[in-house]
């Protein structure tokens, strides 16, 4: 990981911006559908090179969020097409097993939209709830918004940590192999209580 760090670095130091931005967008878009690939780590290092104030650099976070966001709709919109036809497609199998994707399943019906934010800091599971949330045909619009929120959530969480790190190697790398963890502890507490104070409402309106 430190030879990527540094790759990068030379990369925005030598090559043209434009290319750079080419590069951030397909990255972004590589992750969602081949979900080894570690993308997350370039945002630690935007948000490095935002804290420098390096020129730019916000238009590389930008390029990034949209990238995410591109890709993980086209998967969604991929399962809301081909349906259960999408369970046959090789990366799918690759990625997750029968018993996995229907837990999956039933997961995406119980919590609708808060499944691809809960999912999007569990390694792999973002692009299979992409997938099984268009599978089932989660509502499209409000799909589209939790797809976003997930997006920008996970974008944020490791530029501002890239911005607080700095130029501090070994903390960048022991954060991009703890953030998944952590990560999920931080999105379910705050699902949690959302879905907590939602249902208070809920009963409370139907009580009056």
């Amino acid at each position: 990981m430190e030879n990527q760090i540094s790759e990068f670095f030379n990369l925005i130091n030598s090559a043209p911006m434009w290319t750079v931005v080419i590069f951030i967008f397909f990255s972004a878009c590589i992750q969602q559908v081949f979900p080894p690939y570690p993308s997350d780590t370039l945002v630690l290092i935007i948000g490095v090179l935002a804290g420098q104030a390096a020129s730019g650099w916000y238009f590389l976070i930008i390029t990034f969020f949209l990238g995410t966001i591109f890709s993980s709709i086209m998967l969604y919109e991929i399962g809301y097409k081909y349906g259960e036809k999408v369970l046959s497609f090789k990366l799918v199998k690759k990625l997750v097993d029968d018993k996995s994707i229907e837990k999956a399943k039933k997961f995406a019906q119980k919590a609708e939209g808060f499944a691809f934010v809960i999912s999007r800091f569990a390694p792999g599971m973002f692009t299979v709830m992409l997938i099984i949330g268009g599978l089932i045909q989660l509502k499209r619009k409000s799909s589209w918004l939790f797809i976003c929120l997930a997006s920008l959530i996970g974008c944020a969480i490791y530029f501002f940590a890239g911005l607080f790190v700095g130029k501090n190697m070994e903390m960048l790398i022991m954060f991009a192999k703890s953030m998944g963890i952590l990560g999920i502890v931080i999105i379910v507490a705050f699902v949690v209580f959302g879905m907590l104070i939602y249902k208070f409402n809920k009963v409370k309106q139907e009580n009056n």
